[in-house]
């Protein structure tokens, strides 16, 4: 177990088209999907997807929190509060106004880190840093699945 961060394809960035196949947006998520078994086989969920992340199982996700969480502080934080506040959680979303703050965390972060921290932070950030780009670039939230 651990968690997963998604960001799906923009209708525009899609290699196929929504209406011809019959696909359906999840208006919350920006989910693609289809009802169709057979389109779900033709169009797989990576097809759907511009990112896919496994950020950590639950070991690697304490680890980083125990890794940042003096950095951070009892402040208000979206890397605290939105993504590392449980070891597995679905459903849970980053919204496209949290990525500017979430970005100034992962920049001081990287910045307060940057030669003591471990392979796994380091990992962590830069995935975290790709799922930020990806989010802006189809202007959809981060999902966590």
């Amino acid at each position: 177990m651990g968690l997963i961060a998604v960001v799906y394809l923009a209708k525009e960035n899609l290699p196929f088209d929504m209406e011809k196949e019959g696909a359906e947006v999840d208006s919350r998520t920006g989910a693609i999907y289809f009802r169709d078994p057979e389109k779900k086989k033709q169009f797989p969920r990576e097809m759907r997807q511009a990112i896919r992340v496994k950020l950590g199982n639950s070991f690697d996700l304490v680890e980083i929190t125990n890794e940042i969480g003096p950095l951070l502080g009892a402040a208000e934080s979206v890397l605290s509060d939105r993504v590392l506040y449980d070891t597995s959680h679905s459903g849970d979303q980053i919204e496209l106004g949290e990525l500017d703050p979430l970005e100034e965390e992962l920049h001081a972060l990287q910045e307060h880190t940057s030669h003591r921290a471990s392979k796994l932070l380091v990992k962590f950030l830069t995935d975290m840093f790709s799922l930020v780009l990806a989010a802006r670039e189809q202007k959809k939230p981060i999902v966590f699945v």
